[in-house]
């Protein structure tokens, strides 16, 4: 062989070693790329846990009306949504853990009424979302399910 020969051998095996390599690579990481998002959708949060708590309005039993304290919770809510004009609100209503029909639908009432006041308070229609209810993870869930959570994200 010549020295020719031998340069382009060598340049051929370094090709072909490298561009091995380059594939070796690209597999190892779609199969590490693939178990991270296995394990991201096991911690798939629910909706109540990818927000940060902000605020809970409280309502009388069976009632949707929003008392002066709820009014509060809802202005100091709008007030900090409205200054970050990226926040939207999630308004999470929250029923207890042996919520029938009519405590479902009270809830989705409840839920409607925040998301009117935040609106009403200046927060765009589009920056409030409302999530369907959950049960209250709670000790007091009963109690709890009296509650909206207001959540900025």
């Amino acid at each position: 062989m010549s020295d020719r020969d031998d340069t382009q051998w060598i340049a051929l095996a370094l090709a072909t070693g490298t561009a091995g390599l380059v594939v070796a690579a690209a597999v190892a990481l779609a199969v590490s790329s693939t178990q991270f998002d296995r394990d991201a959708q096991a911690d798939t949060p629910t909706a109540s846990e990818a927000f940060g708590a902000v605020e809970r309005v409280e309502f009388e039993p069976g009632s949707a009306a929003l008392s002066a304290d709820a009014n509060e919770a809802l202005q100091r809510t709008a007030e900090v949504a409205r200054a970050d004009g990226g926040l939207s609100v999630l308004v999470l209503p929250l029923q207890g853990p042996n919520a029938d029909a009519p405590a479902s639908a009270l809830a989705e009432a409840r839920g409607r009424a925040a998301r009117h006041a935040l609106v009403a308070n200046g927060v765009p229609p589009q920056r409030v979302i409302v999530a369907p209810p959950e049960v209250a993870g709670d000790p007091d869930a009963e109690r709890m399910g009296d509650t909206v959570e207001l959540r900025l994200q």
